[in-house]
């Protein structure tokens, strides 16, 4: 069964469940704000897949009440910018939680250098 497939199927056994459980207003209501999540969840994926750098990465996606939570791991602070912007310029999304990782590059940070007291008492003796 395709993702989507079991998306739906959840959908609806979600609106059964809710049905039954919650007066028919509030259960209406309930169905659609999930619905408009998934849409939003759907305009975000959407999103990011159709930037040329982005569309390569795996990103944990949850949308509640429009506040989108975006997780994953980016190889750039550039890139996660760039996530960011896309997500929080998507239609349906009120606020963005950012849970991207940028992993830190280990050849950017330098070594630790030793620097020795030159001070004159410290200093090797003349031979």
């Amino acid at each position: 069964m395709s993702e989507q497939a079991v998306g739906r199927w959840l959908l609806a056994v979600v609106a059964v469940v809710t049905s039954l459980l919650l007066p028919p207003a509030v259960a209406a209501q309930a169905v659609d704000d999930r619905l408009a999540d998934l849409r939003t969840t759907a305009r975000v994926e959407q999103a990011l897949g159709g930037h040329d750098e982005l569309r390569a990465f795996d990103y944990a996606l949850r949308v509640e009440a429009g506040v989108l939570t975006l997780g994953g791991a980016l190889p750039s602070e550039v890139l996660r910018q760039e996530a960011l912007a896309l997500a929080s310029a998507t239609r349906g999304v009120g606020q963005v939680i950012d849970s991207l990782i940028v992993p830190v590059d280990s050849t950017l940070v330098a070594d630790p250098v030793v620097v020795a007291d030159a001070s004159p008492d410290l200093a090797a003796p003349d031979t």
